[in-house]
């Protein structure tokens, strides 16, 4: 067994992080500011919302998956670095103020059109686990209990690599 901490993002936001479509989760708060490494993914039980433009269809589960996985863990991503606003254009990251080239590619990666003045949490190794597990989701981040063996190999490692 092993815990990690976990997210609940609504549908579809939940599908397109965990199928690497979505590599940066925005927040209007600190939620995810001292968060780095292997997160899980929860779907929460909210009632799915309409896409932004700025996100593509999204990704359906592995097969033999159940039709409703709202209440579960579906997977997991690494959290590698934190954006913390300054203003609605700048950030900071550890004390510098990040390059940023173009906004819509912010907005592109957020698949949200709104990242400005928000929190900015980077994504990647997204991974869909070998099956759901029912979770009861909370605010914020949560730790989780799972068998070691839905997980790929990287979540053992502190998420830094094999």
């Amino acid at each position: 067994m092993i815990t990690l901490r976990c997210i609940s993002l609504i549908e579809p936001y939940a599908s397109l992080v965990v199928g690497g479509v979505k590599t940066i989760e925005t927040r209007t708060g600190p939620v995810l500011s001292r968060t780095r490494g292997p997160l899980l993914i929860a779907v929460s039980k909210k009632p799915e919302a309409a896409l932004d433009r700025w996100a593509p269809p999204k990704p359906s589960p592995p097969a033999g998956w159940p039709g409703e996985i709202r209440g579960h863990v579906i997977g997991v991503v690494n959290v590698t670095g934190i954006w913390k606003p300054i203003s609605d254009s700048h950030w900071s990251q550890d004390g510098e103020t990040p390059d940023i080239d173009h906004m819509d590619e912010l907005r592109r990666r957020a698949c949200f059109g709104e990242v400005g003045g928000r929190w900015l949490a980077f994504l990647d190794r997204a991974e869909w686990l070998t099956e759901p597990v029912p979770v009861r989701g909370y605010p914020g981040t949560y730790p989780v209990t799972l068998d070691a063996e839905l997980l790929p190999a990287w979540t053992h490692l502190g998420g830094q690599g094999e």
